[in-house]
């Protein structure tokens, strides 16, 4: 999807935070567009435009920048890169399994330990409380001041329900507690079952966290990596069902590294097929700062294994149809661009981590062989064929 759409293809979409935090203008054409704030409501857009020739369900993945006009901290830019996996075209809680599923097979093949937590909730079990406490049309606003009750103070929540949304005591009291229920996730099942024990809305988001939770035990997947967590809302007005919100438990304050969920209404506003989707998105800015604070990230300056030292540029040829053979055998491959000494080319490829050197002069070509340094061990191979090279450097490698 385009990083720029019209305007009015986002604005209304996510909710009054992502209205005001989205960069808006008039082009040189006078057309009035706003760069994409995230990869969902765009692709919701694409689902409805091309909705007869993609067949549902349709799975999609896309990794892309975004643009937010917020307050910059660790963790958190005006433009970063979402990597958004998503399923459209249907209601079936086996997509919200498979989301859910999808966070952690990818956090865990890059975080140690499993020592992150997927907090779940549903909107529909929000939507029954809300329903419960006659407060249906304040259910937005309610929501997107909830979404903030673990960045600010509980007075600071409380006084946005009482001033900004006219709540009571009694309601604001109800709310906040209802959102504090704790436990291990079979005890907050079974205190929303009371609950709500004729609450067909929130039923029905109960019995999806229950189908979620019943799969990923049988999994094996750790369930101490799968939390409910009743505070979580997520801020974006799209979201009707699942909602996933993915932390490090040592890194807490870096901020959500993988979010998500369920919005069966947002490509309605484009066309009238119904096209629902669940879906979530690991922010890769974040989960880079994550892994640099602890030490997960292997910190490369090139992703060449091997460079090719220029010794003579006569033989500028043969130095390439080296490089492209290497290339070919799948290995990257760096040629360096000057005949300069060869102690600077050899510092170069070692300030850079390149494994191997190759060191041909108007010798080795003469005899048809090929000179390899390993940079890690010292060793030298003066002998190789130019038949053999490629297949000498793979086992070198390994």
């Amino acid at each position: 999807t385009p990083a720029l759409e019209y305007t009015e293809i986002l604005m209304g979409k996510g909710g009054e935070e992502s209205d005001k935090q989205s960069f808006r203008f008039n082009d040189n054409g006078g057309r009035d567009v706003t760069l994409r704030f995230d990869l969902t409501v765009p692709l919701a857009r694409f689902a409805a435009q091309h909705y007869n020739d993609l067949g549902m369900p349709f799975k999609a993945y896309h990794i892309g920048p975004v643009w937010r006009g917020e307050n910059t901290h660790k963790g958190r830019y005006r433009e970063f890169y979402q990597c958004d996996f998503d399923i459209l075209g249907t209601y079936s809680v086996s997509a919200d399994i498979e989301i859910a599923v999808m966070i952690y097979k990818t956090l865990n093949s890059l975080l140690e330990n499993n020592d992150f937590t997927i907090k779940l909730n549903n909107r529909a079990i929000l939507n029954g409380l809300m329903n419960k406490l006659g407060l249906e049309t304040k259910t937005s606003g309610i929501l997107r001041v909830l979404d903030k009750i673990n960045k600010e103070k509980e007075e600071k929540i409380k006084q946005e329900l009482s001033e900004k949304l006219e709540l009571n005591d009694g309601q604001i009291n109800e709310v906040l507690n209802f959102v504090k229920i704790k436990g291990d996730n079979q005890s907050i099942i079974e205190s929303l079952e009371k609950i709500f024990v004729d609450n067909q809305i929130a039923i029905q988001g109960i019995n999806t966290l229950k189908d979620i939770l019943s799969v990923v035990r049988s999994q094996n997947i750790p369930e101490k990596c799968f939390q409910i967590d009743l505070s979580i809302a997520r801020g974006l007005d799209y979201y009707t069902g699942s909602v996933f919100e993915t932390t490090h438990n040592k890194l807490p304050s870096i901020g959500s590294i993988c979010s998500g969920g369920r919005y069966d209404n947002l490509a309605e506003l484009y066309t009238s097929n119904k096209i629902p989707g669940v879906g979530a998105a690991v922010g890769l800015d974040r989960l880079i700062a994550v892994l640099e604070e602890l030490d997960l990230l292997k910190k490369e300056l090139t992703t060449a294994k091997v460079m090719i030292l220029t010794m003579d540029k006569s033989y500028l040829n043969e130095y390439f149809m080296m490089a492209t053979k290497l290339r070919e055998a799948g290995i990257n491959t760096e040629l360096y661009s000057d005949d300069k000494k060869l102690d600077k080319q050899m510092k170069y490829a070692d300030r850079k981590g390149i494994n191997i050197v190759i060191i041909n002069g108007s010798r080795e070509f003469e005899n048809n062989q090929v000179k390899i340094k390993n940079m890690r061990t010292g060793e030298s191979f003066d002998n190789i064929t130019k038949d053999d090279f490629v297949e000498k450097i793979l086992s070198i490698l390994g």
